[in-house]
């Protein structure tokens, strides 16, 4: 199985498993090859986000998260959205039943982007929105794990789940 990365599941990563810190050095290790040999990848959107809002990362160049004093980088493998994804996003928001560019307080814009490489690539995807356990009435309400599920029809799951099932 392959797996995309949602903005949120890389925050989460970088937040919660400093890569300064050297207990999490064979995390950060694992996370390098995969992502070095296609098992993981991130969407170019999903990788702007991360960028824009991650300083230490902002500043460098390219598709690398690189830490100088540790001398670690890991190489990210971006997948470039298509024409195609953008018909399937568009797609998913009409059947969510969101109007012009009213979100509200479920997915947004490029959330459906990010759904929508994933499931052009036939990856899970990996994100930190909270699983409704129960799904709102109104569509455009839902998050990223029930886009996937109940519109998308790709698996989804947590940082969590993925380390249980992949790394541990």
């Amino acid at each position: 199985m392959s797996y995309s990365f949602d903005t949120s599941s890389l925050i989460h990563l970088w937040d919660n498993y400093p890569i300064t810190n050297p207990h999490f050095k064979t995390l950060w290790e694992t996370l390098s090859q995969k992502f070095e040999s296609g098992l993981f990848t991130i969407s170019d959107i999903a990788l702007k986000e991360f960028k824009d809002k991650i300083p230490d990362f902002g500043k460098e160049l390219g598709k690398r998260i690189h830490h100088f004093e540790k001398g670690f980088e890991i190489t990210l493998k971006a997948e470039s959205q298509s024409i195609e994804d953008l018909i399937t996003a568009r797609n998913f928001k009409e059947k969510l039943d969101i109007k012009g560019e009213k979100y509200g307080s479920g997915v947004g814009k490029n959330d459906l982007l990010i759904i929508a490489v994933a499931k052009r690539n036939h990856r899970t995807l990996v994100s930190e929105e909270a699983k409704q356990p129960k799904l709102p009435k109104e569509k455009p309400k839902y998050k990223i794990p029930a886009v996937c599920k109940e519109i998308a029809e790709i698996p989804c799951m947590n940082i969590q789940e993925l380390l249980w099932d992949n790394i541990l």
